[in-house]
């Protein structure tokens, strides 16, 4: 039964990726700039994997926040919060369009998972202040942000903590809802799979994990690793999903979701809770332009939770894609999401 419910879990998400870190914590070439642009001789913004320490009140080296380059590093700049479980290198799902559309998508890891330090007492509301220190470092004045499933709390804790002459534009791809949502349209395992996570002690959840994924991804033999996350994915997808999962690279995006698990299950767990537990803002208190893009046959973030935030965000607008899941969406709806966030 545990197993049948954290199947759910731990296929929530779709990822991707190349992973290999570039550490560089040089903070150079920081620049005013009047519009949003980038610098590409900033050697944090070379393409590939970087980590960044978090400097304190004090001025002080505090935590590392890993995040990886993607798209074009001259491109306008997108910080994309991936899904759960899953990690930076989720951003190379951009990649192709991102070039097209000359857009610099930033993908970053959450606190506990993959190059980035585990923070016990993190809250949705410190997230923005990492994510402004960050951009700093980069050398941007103004910037976008999307939030992919479980990375949609991200992106409005940023859309009502960040000042929009700062941030140009907020997007939620099948973003998770509130805990205060409608849930009526999830199934019951997949509620299950919710309220275990939720409820259960931290150490219960670390220890299942632990044995269930995360040792698995440190075995050297990946066909092994491979064989289960897609075996976990298989027992929960519609027929349509299936058949859309032998088209698509799954390579990528197991390397994505082996990130993750790599470093141990606390930042997963983490994560989840931080998601799942009842979050420190309204989203009525959000006065920024957010934008939604959800598929109506989302079982994973339904339709109508989606339709819930909508009404919730005092500027919210919700693109509904008809006959999308939530595999769908994020492997054929890049170009159209990306497009509205861009303009915006």
């Amino acid at each position: 039964m545990l197993r049948s419910i954290f199947s759910q879990i731990t296929a929530h998400r779709l990822c991707t990726g190349a992973f290999r870190p570039l550490i560089d914590n040089t903070g150079k070439g920081r620049a005013r700039m009047a519009s949003i642009q980038t610098k590409a001789e900033n050697p944090s913004l070379r393409l590939g994997s970087h980590a960044f320490v978090l400097r304190n009140k004090n001025n002080l080296g505090h935590h590392v926040l890993g995040y990886h380059i993607s798209g074009k590093s001259s491109g306008q700049p997108v910080f994309y919060f991936h899904g759960s479980p899953s990690s930076r290198l989720e951003a190379d799902d951009f990649n192709a369009v991102a070039n097209e559309m000359n857009v610099c998508v930033i993908g970053v890891d959450r606190p506990g998972i993959g190059l980035s330090t585990y923070r016990p007492d993190y809250t949705l509301l410190d997230w923005p202040h990492d994510i402004r220190q960050l951009a700093s470092h980069l050398g941007f004045s103004q910037f976008r942000v999307m939030g992919g499933s479980g990375g949609g709390p991200y992106a409005l804790a940023c859309a009502r903590e960040i000042p929009e002459d700062m941030l140009k534009g907020t997007g939620i791809l099948a973003g998770v809802a509130p805990p205060e949502s409608s849930s009526k349209a999830i199934s019951w395992t997949k509620w299950m799979a919710f309220a275990v996570n939720r409820w259960t002690p931290e150490w219960i959840l670390c220890l299942f994990l632990e044995w269930a994924l995360v040792r698995h991804s440190r075995n050297p033999d990946q066909t092994h690793w491979r064989r289960i996350i897609i075996e976990g994915m298989l027992k929960t997808m519609p027929p349509e999903d299936q058949r859309l999962l032998d088209e698509v690279s799954t390579e990528s995006w197991i390397k994505s979701i082996r990130e993750c698990c790599l470093t141990g299950p606390h930042g997963y767990v983490l994560d989840a809770r931080i998601i799942l537990r009842p979050w420190p803002f309204r989203l009525n208190s959000i006065k920024a332009k957010v934008q939604i893009w959800n598929g109506t046959e989302d079982e994973d973030t339904p339709i109508d939770s989606a339709r819930w935030m909508t009404d919730q965000l005092p500027n919210g607008n919700l693109r509904e894609f008809p006959g999308d899941s939530h595999f769908s969406i994020f492997h054929c709806r890049q170009n159209e999401v990306l497009k509205d966030l861009i303009e915006m």
